[in-house]
């Protein structure tokens, strides 16, 4: 289940998304192999970012300006844009233990304002 931002982004602006790695029982974990992929309300790939590699910790920031954070349909008001993280990760007897952690935030268009 994606867990969506508190914070809207704007379009032109600026925006951090962080996120916090904890395993099924609540353990925070550093993964072993980190990436992550920014997409559209519609599933599409925005801006090449595909498959960007991250140094792994067990808390994550990046920052998406620019390209990352302009509307695909200029008439509506907002878009869904989901940044997925992916990895690999080692806990207890088990190693090498995919995940996929979505994050999903609004962008809102700000044209004439």
């Amino acid at each position: 289940m994606s867990t969506w931002l508190d914070d809207f982004a704007y379009e032109g602006g600026t925006t951090e998304v962080t996120v916090i790695f904890k395993d099924q029982d609540g353990v925070t974990f550093t993964p072993k192999t980190l990436t992550w992929t920014l997409y559209d309300g519609g599933g599409n790939v925005v801006n090449s970012r595909s498959a960007v590699s991250v140094t792994p910790a067990s808390t994550v920031s990046i920052v998406l300006s620019g390209d990352d954070l302009v509307m695909v349909n200029e008439a509506l008001d907002k878009e869904v844009r989901t940044v997925k993280f992916n990895g690999t990760y080692d806990t207890g007897a088990y190693t090498d233990l995919p995940f996929v952690e979505p994050k999903r935030f609004f962008l809102v268009n700000v044209e004439g304002e």
